[in-house]
Formats: C-alpha cells, structure tokens, sequence
C-alpha cells in the first residue's frame, strides 16, 4: 500500500498532497525516511528459483516493481543558522577582498602618475616633490580608511556571530 502510493505520488502531478499510510507496515514506518524522503535508497529484493516459493517470488516480484517507480529527490539537509553564517562569513571576504583590490586600484593609478610626472619635462622638482607629499597624504588617508572598513567589518562579524548565538540558544528555550 505505501509503495504504491508513493509510486503514484511520484508520477502524479496532482496526488502530491495524497496520504502516505507509512503505519500500515512497520518495515515501511521504519524506512519511511528512506522511501518518501530526501535520501538515496537501495533496495535488493531477494527471490528464489524453487517451485516451492512461487508465490513469495511473485509477491516480491511485484513489490520490487512498484518500489522501483518511486522517485526521490535527494538534496543536502542544511541548518538555517549554518548556511547564515556561512553567507555572512563569505560576505566578509567578499569585502576585505574588494578593499584590498580597491587599494591596489589606487596605488597602482597613482604610482604611473608620478612615474609621468617624474619624466615629463614640464614639471619642475618642486612640483614633484609637492605632488609627492599629496601623493603620501593620500595614501595614508586610504590606508586609514581601509583599516577603519576592516575594523567594521570584523566588528559586524563578531556582532552577528553574537547575534546568532544568543537567536540560537532562545530559539532552543521554546521547545
């Protein structure tokens, strides 16, 4: 009865909502997890060539066939809390590696600006040198910039992690 209904149940597009009976059997309430579920099943159905056991051969004939017109999904079980930090820890990664490309960005802008400055004959040696003192302030303003994004973004991490911790523990207090 489970098999069957579990065969049709895969086959059907409206009976997906129909009962499964998984109690009528206990071989089936026991594997039920298995056969309706979201697991991988092997089943090996055992029969015998002797005349004496015809009727156990087709029986089990018969059952093996309905249990292969079963299809199961099988997809990863994921905790909601493991898969949130996982995001937000990617997240994080994503972020530093934008402000460390960020920085390279600028330093490697600026660091053919003074080559052009240093070999055009236009500009004088005050000149570079101002433009070298600009050019300093500069990058300890992005370097102070990106150290402050960084402290932020770990104090978000460390934050969240916080935040989950204590969601998890009173979401165990309900139940």
């Amino acid at each position: 009865m489970v098999i069957s209904a579990l065969a049709e149940r895969s086959h059907s597009q409206s009976a997906k909502q129909k009962f499964v009976p998984y109690r009528d059997s206990v071989l089936t309430w026991l594997l039920k997890d298995n056969l309706g579920g979201n697991s991988r099943t092997v089943m090996v159905a055992t029969i015998s060539p002797s005349a004496d056991n015809y009727e156990e051969t087709l029986s089990t004939l018969r059952y093996a066939d309905r249990a292969k017109k079963i299809v199961n999904h099988a997809v990863v079980n994921e905790d909601p809390n493991a898969k949130v930090i996982r995001e937000l820890r990617e997240e994080v990664e994503q972020l530093r590696a934008q402000i460390s490309q960020t920085v390279r960005e600028h330093n490697v802008i600026f660091f053919f600006a003074i080559i052009f400055a240093i070999f055009s004959s236009v500009i004088n040696s005050d000149s570079i040198s101002i433009f070298l003192f600009h050019w300093n302030l500069y990058s300890m303003s992005i370097h102070h910039i990106c150290q402050v994004g960084l402290f932020y973004i770990n104090h978000l991490n460390s934050g969240m992690s916080a935040y989950l911790y204590r969601w998890h523990h009173i979401s165990h207090l309900r139940y």
